[in-house]
């Protein structure tokens, strides 16, 4: 909007000069000075004679007054043509003071337009924070730089900081800024300004650097900004020690554009951190496929959850008695831009081995709590079941994050239900106790989840803080409907064993009626399964759920 108004100002002052070079014509000023001079001339001839002549009878007067009258005349058509010059010389001097004006005001506005469109080039291809180049800077200069003569091979490193969080979350975001501005520099020292810096997003860095022929002076290089960052950093009386994972991609090599260039450095950059972090890793096109598979997945749930790929199915819960709907299980489903719709098998597992369970439990936990939320205003108040899993369980923010949700939707804790896996508890049983015992305080149920298929003893059982057993479908789907004891006498044991613990117990993967009656003969309290509904999207269970309650 700024330029823009200069920019009209600039045609204003434009438009005026114009207008004032109009009224600086010599030839128009010339003619009308001689048209009004020949016109003066020509009515004195006409007239003066004539009236001498007719006054004055005797010729040496007649003479003399001739005389007189020619002084005379050239006296006035002196005054006048000096008056009429005088008047057209203010004129054109004061269009000449105008044109001048406008012509500097023209000047000031093109510097200033000039310094505003640097601006708006600076702050569009550079850093606010680091003052690096940014994502659009870096494809700039990338492309200026291969386009120089004496540049053959480039080595890029994608240089991800592997603890920033811990300094944002405990000095805040501003000082963790400063943190980002002082690496930003370091790196620059580093390369002496020979090569490109950039900062491409939050807490990842890029370095390009003129490619040595030898493969250990690429490593040594990664080597020399792995130890460059990892200084003690001080603030006030907080001390920090960052590490990075760095990937390494060579151009024209791995790629001969700046896009291919990243996304193998990217991949590289996710195996340097799969390693431990704080190291780095040359990208190798021979990676094996279950790496190149692994990384690959990494990356694309990265970009899944930042373009919103993820959503999320319902399977119903019924007490089996009465075959009505008492509640649903939130099941994860990934809408993958290529593969289609994906189920948690083929992702959950690298999910939790890249950590990036954390943020795909944090937003199932948010958009489940919300839709039981919605579904409660709509009238249909049935309990929401909710899979944590075990890497989520143990992270340090899941308590504060439970409380914030529930804060937010002004949820009742008692309709939401956390399931946990009976094998994430027994991997660290002590902080796993310490955590439910903290989620059931806030007054959640606990359910826990594929109970027979880990390596509890029934007196772990008897220490778990839960409120529902889930029988798990691998034993529902041997139930032997002929009463064969071997066959369901572990089925027998575990509603027997729940019911005298007082928990109550749903039953799992249930396909066939049979298998719904025998259950529900031998006391199993709810079940979920095909049988009842399949898991159903959003659209398809609001469709036919809530269409029942009018």
């Amino acid at each position: 909007m700024r330029n823009e108004s200069i920019r009209n100002q600039l045609d204003y002052h434009l438009e005026a000069v114009s207008k004032n070079r109009g009224k600086l014509n010599p030839v128009k000023e010339a003619i009308y000075i001689t048209v009004w001079y020949v016109i003066l001339g020509s009515l004195w001839i006409l007239f003066s004679d004539s009236i001498v002549n007719t006054i004055f009878k005797d010729p040496d007067v007649i003479r003399t007054i001739q005389l007189l009258k020619g002084w005379l005349y050239v006296l006035i058509t002196g005054i006048y043509i000096y008056s009429l010059i005088y008047i057209r010389m203010r004129l054109l001097k004061e269009a000449d003071d105008e044109t001048r004006e406008n012509y500097n005001n023209i000047q000031a506005l093109s510097e200033e337009l000039i310094a505003k469109e640097d601006e708006i080039f600076h702050l569009s291809h550079f850093d606010r924070t680091s003052g690096l180049l940014n994502w659009l800077g870096l494809s700039n200069e990338f492309e200026q730089y291969i386009a120089q003569d004496n540049v053959d091979k480039l080595a890029l490193f994608y240089i991800d900081i592997d603890n920033i969080k811990h300094v944002n979350d405990t000095l805040g975001h501003e000082n963790g800024n400063l943190l980002l501005k002082s690496i930003g520099e370091k790196l620059n020292r580093l390369t002496e300004h020979q090569g490109i810096v950039s900062r491409v997003s939050g807490d990842e860095f890029v370095v390009i650097l003129n490619c040595p022929e030898e493969i250990s002076q690429i490593h040594k290089r990664a080597t020399q900004i792995n130890q460059l960052l990892k200084t003690t950093w001080k603030f006030d009386k907080y001390e920090f020690v960052v590490t990075a994972s760095i990937g390494v991609a060579l151009y024209p090599e791995h790629g001969n554009n700046l896009e291919n260039l990243l996304k193998h450095a990217d991949l590289a950059m996710f195996i340097a951190k799969d390693n431990g972090k704080n190291g780095h890793f040359l990208y190798d096109p021979s990676i094996s496929l279950k790496t190149k598979n692994y990384v690959e997945v990494v990356a694309e749930l990265r970009y899944g959850l930042q373009n919103k790929e993820f959503v999320l199915f319902y399977q119903p819960i019924v007490e089996l008695g009465t075959q009505k709907l008492i509640g649903v299980e939130a099941l994860i489903r990934w809408k993958h831009p290529n593969r289609g719709l994906l189920s948690p098998f083929y992702f959950i597992e690298i999910a939790e081995e890249s950590g990036q369970i954390n943020e795909i439990g944090r937003w199932v936990f948010e958009t489940a709590c919300h839709q039981q939320k919605t579904w409660a205003e709509q009238g249909l108040n049935i309990k929401m079941s909710i899979n944590i899993s075990g890497r989520r369980l143990f992270d340090e923010d899941l308590i504060e994050d439970i409380k914030g949700v529930v804060k937010k939707y002004d949820i009742n804790p008692s309709i939401i239900q956390i399931e946990i896996t009976e094998t994430a508890v027994m991997k660290n049983l002590k902080d796993a106790m310490k955590i439910l015992n903290e989620i059931r305080a806030l007054g959640f149920n606990i359910a826990l989840d594929d109970f027979g298929t880990g390596y509890s003893s029934l007196t772990y059982l008897q220490m778990f803080p839960i409120d529902v057993l889930k029988i798990d479908k691998e034993f529902i789907k041997h139930i032997n409907i002929r009463g064969d004891d071997k066959e369901n006498s572990i089925i027998n044991a575990v509603i027997n064993l729940a019911h005298a613990l007082n928990l109550d117990t749903v039953a799992e993967g249930i396909e066939y009626n049979e298998q719904g009656e025998y259950l529900l003969i031998n006391g199993c309290d709810y079940g979920q399964g095909y049988l009842y509904d399949k898991p159903l999207s959003i659209d398809d269970f609001n469709k036919k759920y809530l269409s029942q309650l009018d």
